[in-house]
């Protein structure tokens, strides 16, 4: 069970960033890291029942920080937002871009098939 609990403690702690830079989930992070470090050292000194109290709030800070990871993914990473506007903008501006440029070849046709 020693092995397990660190074996996931390892997987966790590789997976959340230290060094976040919003403020508010940064705060999460900490508490939450904070709180999963007390769990270890309570399962490490074989307090179990401490280390029971402390997954309570271990998983009560889990789910802050799950809740703000995923509306951060939902929003997506700044790089995509601007390649999706971009993309938007470029889409726009095709359609009159190409009734400009296609348009008087269209006509030119038109009356040349007209004239024979």
């Amino acid at each position: 069970m020693h092995e397990q609990a660190l074996s996931s403690y390892t997987a966790v702690i590789l997976r959340v960033n230290p060094d976040e830079k919003d403020k508010e989930l940064r705060k999460i992070n900490d508490e939450f890291l904070r709180s999963l470090k007390e769990v270890r050292q309570h399962m490490m000194k074989g307090r179990l029942i401490e280390a029971r109290t402390g997954c309570d709030q271990l998983r009560d800070n889990s789910i802050s920080l799950l809740k703000k990871e995923w509306e951060r993914v939902k929003r997506g990473e700044k790089a995509y937002r601007a390649s999706k506007v971009v993309a938007a903008a470029l889409f726009l501006v095709s359609f009159p871009l190409a009734r400009l440029v296609y348009y008087p070849i269209l006509n030119l046709r038109k009356k040349t098939c007209l004239q024979q």
